[in-house]
């Protein structure tokens, strides 16, 4: 197999990996399952600092944003991660 092949499914795959990675609540699954931590408290505190992703069609998160706009952030979808 040639490494352009290689490098494409190498590609392939990590694009893979962030969309599942992505998912709602796919990062306390990776802690938990793989061991990064054991203690409850420490998962926790981990998991709080993420930030969860919702889409501007419904329009309760729409409203929850311009009724409280500081606990929003605003970021534009770019097809393919150019630019973020």
């Amino acid at each position: 197999m040639s490494t352009y092949y290689v490098d494409v499914w190498i590609t392939e795959m990590a694009g893979q990996l962030l969309l599942f990675i992505s998912e709602p609540g796919m990062h306390k699954l990776i802690i938990l399952r793989k061991g990064f931590l054991d203690n409850k408290e420490d998962i926790a505190k981990l998991c709080k600092s993420f930030v969860g992703l919702w889409s501007l069609d419904n329009e309760g998160i729409v409203r929850s944003a311009i009724e409280k706009p500081d606990l929003f952030v605003l970021k534009p979808q770019r097809e393919g991660g150019e630019k973020d």
